[in-house]
């Protein structure tokens, strides 16, 4: 499976204004150029949570509908979901066994594992179950404060010079407008970003400029 990881979404509910307002903005996100999205909502039930991600399906839809070229849909944490809906997964280090959870999450759906240090890259890759890893953080964040101390930039060059060509990157925590241009210079397949479009006048126009800037690169 091919995927463009340039513009990663990853939502939140309350910078979006709340979860009636998660599905719309994922739409405007996509049609201003995010083609991989991640349902997020630490605080949701089971049934919320895939009611918001159904939403997210025909938000994605009705973008392309539109004219986007349409975007992945990856879940946080949540394998039964993933599987009841057909969607791709994001796993922390803390989120149960990576073999366990590939077996169960089947074929033609990718695995996204977050790693915050050389020993974590170097288990993930050993186990070879990830189809793409989160750099996690650049740089502190308030949208998720269990985290590692952030990597930095020199953090993130370190991690990926140390991971086999072939296997998808891309960095999370504390990128904006202001400084996605740094993180993409890094060479990193990919920018995921929370409040940079979710807490944007114009979500649509926020990830319009934030795609624009791989045009720059």
């Amino acid at each position: 499976m091919t995927v463009d990881w340039r513009l990663y979404y990853v939502t939140d509910p309350s910078l979006a204004g709340g979860r009636d307002k998660v599905a719309s903005t994922v739409e405007q996100a996509v049609l201003g150029g995010a083609t991989v999205v991640q349902f997020r909502d630490k605080e949701a039930d089971d049934q919320a949570f895939r009611q918001g991600v159904l939403a997210c399906q025909k938000a994605i839809e009705r973008a392309v509908t539109k004219g986007a070229a349409g975007a992945e849909l990856f879940v946080n944490d949540r394998l039964e979901v993933a599987t009841q809906l057909g969607t791709h997964l994001h796993i922390g280090q803390s989120d149960g066994d990576p073999a366990r959870i590939r077996a169960r999450l089947g074929p033609g759906r990718l695995l996204g594992i977050s790693v915050s240090s050389r020993s974590e890259l170097e288990a993930v890759v050993l186990g070879g179950h990830a189809d793409v890893i989160g750099l996690s953080p650049v740089w502190d964040t308030s949208t998720k404060t269990d985290t590692a101390a952030a990597l930095e930039l020199e953090g993130v060059r370190e991690l990926l010079a140390a991971k086999p060509a072939e296997l998808p990157a891309v960095a999370i925590g504390g990128i904006t407008i202001a400084n996605a241009a740094e993180v993409i210079a890094t060479g990193v397949d990919g920018i995921c970003v929370v409040s940079a479009i979710a807490a944007a006048a114009c979500p649509r126009e926020a990830a319009a400029q934030l795609r624009a800037l791989w045009e720059e690169a």
